[in-house]
This record gives structure tokens, C-alpha cells and sequence, in this order.
């Protein structure tokens, strides 16, 4: 399964920050474990329902093949 990140942006050093800003971003910056444990479900769930129309599409496609291959199912398993 992929990572995913995200990309956080700081202000320029030249540039003066108000308190309140900072203290805002970091609301947004900050997860708790709960926020966490809810992306990482999301993650797995989102993760099998590929991996199952991915299974679909090749049993559906299993009878193709072509010259390199040899069937639709090994191209899948190189991944």
C-alpha cells in the first residue's frame, strides 16, 4: 500500500507571522491518534475496494492474452 503525505507550507523567514496565525495553522497541522486511526481505516478501505474491482477485471479479462505476457493476470502480479 502507497503512503501519502501531505505537503505543509511555511511562511518566509522575512516575512513577520502573527501569533494567531500560527496558532491556527496548527489546529490543522496537529492530528490527534482518533484522526489518525480514521485515515488509516479509510486507507485499508479505500485500498480493498481497488483490490477488489482490480480481481474483478481480471477474472472478467482472464481468457485474454498476447504475445509478450502471455495472460492479463501475470501483468497484474509484476506490480
Amino acid at each position: 500500500m502507497r503512503q501519502t503525505t501531505t505537503a505543509t507550507h511555511a511562511a518566509p523567514v522575512d516575512e513577520a507571522v502573527d501569533a494567531e496565525v500560527l496558532e491556527f495553522r496548527a489546529n490543522f497541522e496537529a492530528s490527534s491518534p482518533l484522526d489518525e486511526l480514521v485515515r488509516e481505516g479509510a486507507r485499508r478501505m479505500l485500498q480493498a475496494a481497488i483490490d477488489a474491482e482490480v480481481d474483478e477485471f481480471i477474472t472478467q479479462h482472464a481468457d485474454r492474452r498476447d504475445e509478450q505476457m502471455g495472460c492479463l493476470k501475470k501483468l497484474y502480479h509484476v506490480f
